[in-house]
Protein backbone atom coordinates (compact mmCIF):
# COMPACT_ATOMS: atom_id res chain seq x y z
CA UNK A 1 0.00 0.00 0.00
CA UNK A 2 2.86 2.40 0.80
CA UNK A 3 4.22 2.05 -2.75
CA UNK A 4 0.77 2.92 -4.14
CA UNK A 5 0.60 6.00 -1.93
CA UNK A 6 4.12 7.01 -2.98
CA UNK A 7 3.14 6.61 -6.63
CA UNK A 8 0.00 8.69 -6.07
CA UNK A 9 1.95 11.49 -4.38
CA UNK A 10 4.68 11.39 -7.02
CA UNK A 11 2.06 11.60 -9.74
CA UNK A 12 0.50 14.65 -8.12
CA UNK A 13 3.88 16.40 -7.81
CA UNK A 14 4.87 15.65 -11.39
CA UNK A 15 1.45 16.70 -12.64
CA UNK A 16 1.79 20.06 -10.91
CA UNK A 17 5.26 20.58 -12.36
CA UNK A 18 3.89 19.78 -15.80
CA UNK A 19 1.05 22.29 -15.43
CA UNK A 20 3.45 24.97 -14.21
CA UNK A 21 6.04 24.10 -16.87
CA UNK A 22 8.51 24.35 -14.02
CA UNK A 23 10.87 21.60 -15.15
CA UNK A 24 12.54 20.78 -18.44
CA UNK A 25 12.71 17.09 -17.54
CA UNK A 26 9.23 16.53 -16.13
CA UNK A 27 7.83 14.85 -19.26
CA UNK A 28 10.67 12.33 -19.40
CA UNK A 29 10.32 11.71 -15.66
CA UNK A 30 6.58 11.02 -16.03
CA UNK A 31 7.28 8.59 -18.87
CA UNK A 32 10.05 6.92 -16.88
CA UNK A 33 7.79 6.33 -13.87
CA UNK A 34 4.39 5.61 -15.38
CA UNK A 35 4.99 3.91 -18.73
CA UNK A 36 6.47 0.76 -17.12
CA UNK A 37 3.51 0.69 -14.71
CA UNK A 38 1.08 0.87 -17.61
CA UNK A 39 2.89 -1.90 -19.47
CA UNK A 40 2.80 -4.07 -16.35
CA UNK A 41 -0.85 -3.51 -15.45
CA UNK A 42 -2.66 -3.08 -18.77
CA UNK A 43 -2.27 -6.74 -19.85
CA UNK A 44 -4.21 -7.79 -16.74
CA UNK A 45 -7.30 -6.21 -18.26
CA UNK A 46 -6.81 -8.13 -21.50
CA UNK A 47 -5.44 -11.58 -20.60
CA UNK A 48 -6.16 -13.08 -24.04
CA UNK A 49 -4.50 -10.34 -26.08
CA UNK A 50 -1.16 -11.62 -27.36
CA UNK A 51 -0.20 -8.52 -29.35
CA UNK A 52 2.22 -6.89 -26.93
CA UNK A 53 3.13 -4.27 -29.53
CA UNK A 54 -0.50 -3.12 -29.64
CA UNK A 55 -0.65 -2.93 -25.84
CA UNK A 56 2.59 -0.93 -25.73
CA UNK A 57 1.39 1.38 -28.49
CA UNK A 58 -1.87 2.15 -26.67
CA UNK A 59 0.02 2.77 -23.42
CA UNK A 60 2.38 5.18 -25.17
CA UNK A 61 -0.52 6.95 -26.90
CA UNK A 62 -2.29 7.38 -23.56
CA UNK A 63 0.82 8.94 -22.06
CA UNK A 64 1.20 11.30 -25.02
CA UNK A 65 -2.47 12.28 -24.79
CA UNK A 66 -2.02 13.18 -21.13
CA UNK A 67 1.18 15.14 -21.76
CA UNK A 68 -0.53 17.08 -24.54
CA UNK A 69 -3.58 17.95 -22.39
CA UNK A 70 -2.60 17.59 -18.72
CA UNK A 71 -5.35 19.98 -17.62
CA UNK A 72 -7.94 17.26 -18.31
CA UNK A 73 -6.59 15.19 -15.41
CA UNK A 74 -8.21 15.98 -12.05
CA UNK A 75 -6.18 14.63 -9.08
CA UNK A 76 -9.27 14.95 -6.86
CA UNK A 77 -10.95 12.17 -8.83
CA UNK A 78 -8.18 9.59 -8.67
CA UNK A 79 -4.51 8.86 -9.23
CA UNK A 80 -2.53 9.73 -12.32
CA UNK A 81 -1.85 6.05 -12.93
CA UNK A 82 -5.57 5.31 -12.85
CA UNK A 83 -6.23 8.12 -15.32
CA UNK A 84 -3.52 6.87 -17.67
CA UNK A 85 -4.88 3.33 -17.45
CA UNK A 86 -8.33 4.62 -18.31
CA UNK A 87 -6.97 6.37 -21.41
CA UNK A 88 -4.90 3.35 -22.46
CA UNK A 89 -7.74 0.90 -21.85
CA UNK A 90 -10.12 3.01 -23.93
CA UNK A 91 -7.66 3.14 -26.82
CA UNK A 92 -6.97 -0.58 -26.64
CA UNK A 93 -10.67 -1.46 -26.53
CA UNK A 94 -11.29 0.69 -29.59
CA UNK A 95 -8.50 -1.08 -31.47
CA UNK A 96 -9.72 -4.51 -30.43
CA UNK A 97 -13.31 -3.72 -31.36
CA UNK A 98 -12.15 -2.53 -34.75
CA UNK A 99 -10.28 -5.80 -35.29
CA UNK A 100 -13.20 -7.78 -33.92
CA UNK A 101 -15.56 -6.17 -36.42
CA UNK A 102 -13.38 -7.51 -39.23
CA UNK A 103 -12.93 -10.93 -37.62
CA UNK A 104 -9.27 -10.33 -36.77
CA UNK A 105 -9.45 -10.36 -32.99
CA UNK A 106 -11.64 -11.88 -30.31
CA UNK A 107 -11.71 -9.78 -27.16
CA UNK A 108 -11.73 -10.89 -23.54
CA UNK A 109 -11.65 -7.75 -21.43
CA UNK A 110 -11.48 -7.80 -17.65
CA UNK A 111 -13.00 -4.74 -16.01
CA UNK A 112 -10.75 -3.71 -13.14
CA UNK A 113 -11.89 -1.53 -10.26
CA UNK A 114 -8.88 0.75 -10.57
CA UNK A 115 -9.98 1.92 -14.01
CA UNK A 116 -13.11 3.50 -12.53
CA UNK A 117 -11.84 7.07 -12.43
CA UNK A 118 -13.26 9.10 -9.57
CA UNK A 119 -14.58 6.42 -7.20
CA UNK A 120 -12.52 7.58 -4.25
CA UNK A 121 -9.47 9.59 -3.32
CA UNK A 122 -6.52 9.68 -0.95
CA UNK A 123 -5.63 6.73 1.26
CA UNK A 124 -9.16 5.33 0.98
CA UNK A 125 -8.71 5.22 -2.79
CA UNK A 126 -5.47 3.26 -2.57
CA UNK A 127 -6.92 0.80 -0.07
CA UNK A 128 -10.05 0.28 -2.17
CA UNK A 129 -7.88 -0.32 -5.23
CA UNK A 130 -5.78 -2.92 -3.44
CA UNK A 131 -8.82 -4.79 -2.11
CA UNK A 132 -10.76 -4.52 -5.36
CA UNK A 133 -7.85 -5.81 -7.43
CA UNK A 134 -7.56 -8.81 -5.11
CA UNK A 135 -11.30 -9.44 -5.32
CA UNK A 136 -11.25 -9.07 -9.11
CA UNK A 137 -8.45 -11.62 -9.45
CA UNK A 138 -10.46 -14.08 -7.34
CA UNK A 139 -13.55 -13.55 -9.49
CA UNK A 140 -11.53 -14.03 -12.68
CA UNK A 141 -10.02 -17.25 -11.36
CA UNK A 142 -13.46 -18.54 -10.34
CA UNK A 143 -14.89 -17.78 -13.79
CA UNK A 144 -12.03 -19.35 -15.72
CA UNK A 145 -11.39 -22.42 -13.56
CA UNK A 146 -14.13 -24.50 -15.27
CA UNK A 147 -12.71 -23.48 -18.65
CA UNK A 148 -9.02 -24.09 -17.95
CA UNK A 149 -9.04 -27.39 -16.08
CA UNK A 150 -5.42 -28.48 -16.47
CA UNK A 151 -3.51 -27.55 -13.30
CA UNK A 152 -0.42 -26.40 -15.21
CA UNK A 153 -2.47 -24.28 -17.59
CA UNK A 154 -4.25 -22.77 -14.58
CA UNK A 155 -0.90 -21.66 -13.18
CA UNK A 156 0.05 -20.23 -16.57
CA UNK A 157 -3.25 -18.35 -16.69
CA UNK A 158 -2.71 -16.95 -13.20
CA UNK A 159 0.66 -15.56 -14.26
CA UNK A 160 -0.95 -14.02 -17.35
CA UNK A 161 -3.66 -12.38 -15.25
CA UNK A 162 -1.02 -10.99 -12.91
CA UNK A 163 0.70 -9.36 -15.87
CA UNK A 164 3.85 -11.47 -15.57
CA UNK A 165 5.89 -11.27 -18.77
CA UNK A 166 9.19 -12.90 -17.81
CA UNK A 167 9.74 -16.23 -19.56
CA UNK A 168 11.61 -17.55 -16.52
CA UNK A 169 8.48 -17.45 -14.34
CA UNK A 170 6.52 -19.53 -16.83
CA UNK A 171 9.48 -21.87 -17.30
CA UNK A 172 9.36 -22.76 -13.60
CA UNK A 173 5.66 -23.62 -13.83
CA UNK A 174 6.20 -25.69 -16.97
CA UNK A 175 9.28 -27.44 -15.59
CA UNK A 176 11.52 -26.43 -18.49
CA UNK A 177 14.17 -24.38 -16.69
CA UNK A 178 16.90 -26.71 -17.95
CA UNK A 179 16.01 -26.00 -21.58
CA UNK A 180 17.86 -23.34 -23.63
CA UNK A 181 16.30 -19.89 -23.37
CA UNK A 182 15.12 -19.93 -26.98
CA UNK A 183 13.36 -23.25 -26.40
CA UNK A 184 11.82 -21.94 -23.17
CA UNK A 185 10.43 -18.96 -25.07
CA UNK A 186 8.96 -21.21 -27.76
CA UNK A 187 7.29 -23.55 -25.27
CA UNK A 188 5.99 -20.72 -23.10
CA UNK A 189 4.47 -18.97 -26.12
CA UNK A 190 2.89 -22.24 -27.21
CA UNK A 191 1.26 -22.77 -23.80
CA UNK A 192 0.08 -19.17 -23.50
CA UNK A 193 -1.45 -19.26 -26.97
CA UNK A 194 -3.21 -22.52 -26.14
CA UNK A 195 -4.69 -21.05 -22.95
CA UNK A 196 -5.84 -17.92 -24.79
CA UNK A 197 -7.52 -19.93 -27.55
CA UNK A 198 -9.26 -22.20 -25.06
CA UNK A 199 -10.70 -19.22 -23.20
CA UNK A 200 -11.70 -17.50 -26.43
CA UNK A 201 -13.49 -20.59 -27.75
CA UNK A 202 -15.52 -20.94 -24.56
CA UNK A 203 -16.35 -17.27 -24.18
CA UNK A 204 -17.26 -16.62 -27.80
CA UNK A 205 -16.44 -13.67 -30.07
CA UNK A 206 -18.05 -11.06 -27.82
CA UNK A 207 -15.67 -11.89 -25.02
CA UNK A 208 -16.33 -11.62 -21.31
CA UNK A 209 -16.34 -8.72 -18.89
CA UNK A 210 -16.58 -8.87 -15.10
Amino acid sequence: MSSQIDLRELGERLHQLLLEQASLTVTSRIAEVFLPELLKRLPRSFPTVSDQHLIASCAEDALLEYLARPEKFDPARGTLLTYLRLLARSRLLNELRRKNSTGQQEVVAVEEAETVYGVASGADWDESVRLSEHETEQRIAAKLRPIVTDSTDQQVLELMLEGVRETSAYAVVLGITEQPVSEQQRIVKQHKDRVRKRVQRKLGPRGWQV
